[in-house]
């Protein structure tokens, strides 16, 4: 659903400036609080009758320039075209003179940085990584970049929430939680990484060819997954990178071997795995995000067969991962 309307209450980039403009464009939602302040706009959460909903403001203009409506269409254009069962629901959008807002589902279970410092089990990062991987095969196989795929960006919420139209979809097997893809920021097309240089959204999570002369494509999608499921095994950070000089040698230097630092014992698939998707080549890592999760249903099947449903506390996608229409 899209909607334009001719308000002229954006003059800045202010939260006051965009909250204004959400009055005139969804009256039927009431703010609940700031979930926090973006360079060019904000994200909100909201009440709509007796739910809750995930706004996010997108600025038409930076300064006096209005390049930023463009970034406004493409994260739209690319939230809609990954909607799918582990990514965030787009409930609507409404187009203002300043601002476009993203109305989006609640996820009230946090993301998975929230969950950094706990032990994860082998079959907790085959289960999670099961959802999360179906949303990059569905990504890729649309033509579509991630570009920013960390913690922070998957975010968590109960089946019973992720509603009853995607419950099917997204709990192909029995769990309690659901993980799903947000904040498409970052999201390009592959002409798109094709045609220039095109950078990954946060440096801690770059690849190597984000700061060599190679191009982004969706095995930068997959170092990225594998950057992040070292971190939610092993709880071993990586100095934050403070100049470009040590992103170029970090981006030459290997993490140690999963197996080495987890906090839980890994199976040998999935510790190989994670260390395949870290590959500085990127010829040598999984391709995609489908080759990533035939290799978890493979690593889920050898280790536990049927019972995997019934080791994790989340919900699994159909087998056949999901339809790319």
């Amino acid at each position: 659903m899209a909607m334009a309307v001719d308000g002229s209450a954006a003059s800045g980039l202010g939260e006051a400036a965009w909250r204004a403009e959400l009055a005139e464009c969804c009256p039927e939602l009431t703010p609940v609080r700031s979930l926090g302040p973006r360079r060019t706009g904000g994200v909100l959460l909201a009440q709509r009758g007796e739910g809750l909903v995930v706004v996010k403001a997108l600025a038409h203009r930076r300064g006096r320039l209005r390049i930023q409506r463009g970034a406004a269409r493409r994260e739209t254009a690319m939230l809609q075209a990954a909607q799918g069962a582990h990514v965030v629901r787009l409930e609507a959008v409404a187009i203002g003179t300043g601002f476009t807002f993203l109305v989006m589902e609640h996820l009230p279970l946090s993301t998975l940085r929230g969950r950094l410092r706990e032990p994860w089990s082998g079959a907790e990062l085959v289960a999670a990584g099961l959802g999360v991987t179906a949303a990059l095969a569905r990504l890729h196989g649309a033509g579509l970049l991630f570009n920013d795929f960390k913690p922070r960006n998957v975010g968590i919420t109960t089946a019973a929430n992720a509603g009853a139209a995607n419950d099917r979809a997204a709990g192909g097997e029995v769990g309690g939680e659901v993980v799903k893809m947000i904040d498409f920021g970052h999201a390009r097309t592959l002409e798109d990484t094709r045609a220039r240089h095109c950078l990954c959204g946060t440096v801690d999570y770059a690849p190597p060819e984000a700061w060599g002369p190679g191009r982004m494509g969706p095995a930068s999608d997959v170092w990225a997954w594998g950057r992040s499921w070292h971190l939610l095994a092993s709880g071993h950070y990586v100095e934050r990178m403070e100049s470009f000089g040590q992103l170029l040698r970090a981006g030459r230097t290997p993490l140690p071997p999963v197996a080495r630092l987890s906090r839980s014992p890994l199976p040998d698939g999935l510790a190989s795995l994670i260390d395949a998707a870290l590959d500085p080549d990127p010829e040598r890592r999984p391709a995609d995000g489908r080759e990533l999760q035939e290799r978890l249903w493979e690593i889920a099947r050898a280790e536990w067969g049927e019972a995997l449903a019934t080791l994790t506390r989340f919900a699994l996608p159909p087998r056949e991962g999901e339809p790319l229409a």
